[in-house]
């Protein structure tokens, strides 16, 4: 989709797709993805918490660093007799990324649960 297809579908001001352009939160394209409209409206979604793209750069980060650990992980787990194709390290390193994220989910509400309002 064209960049003012991903603003409309997304309810997005062109800043803020500009916004998470700067942040590392979507790569500047010619044609937009399904994907990308998935982010951007995430970010539109948390910018009515006052969060704005800057903010979330943090989040970019830290899924650089977990990719980073699932890499060395999955490399670490096969065995030095049997190489793994492409298509195998990705479904491992994706089964544990669910793996990690269910961990953060349960993690994030558990600190949450203990904030005093």
């Amino acid at each position: 989709m064209t960049k003012q297809e991903l603003l409309d579908q997304t309810g997005a001001l062109a800043s803020v797709l500009e916004g998470a352009i700067t942040a590392g939160l979507i790569e500047p394209k010619r044609i937009y993805s399904e994907h990308d409209a998935v982010v951007l409206k995430s970010i539109v979604d948390a910018s009515k918490f006052g969060l704005e793209p800057r903010h979330l750069r943090g989040m970019r980060l830290a899924v650089d660093r977990e990719v980073g650990l699932v890499s060395q992980a999955v490399s670490a787990s096969r065995s030095a007799s049997k190489k793994m194709s492409k298509d195998e390290f990705r479904d491992k390193g994706r089964e544990l990324s669910d793996i990690l994220s269910t961990l953060r989910q349960v993690l994030t509400r558990d600190a949450i649960n203990k904030l005093e309002s």
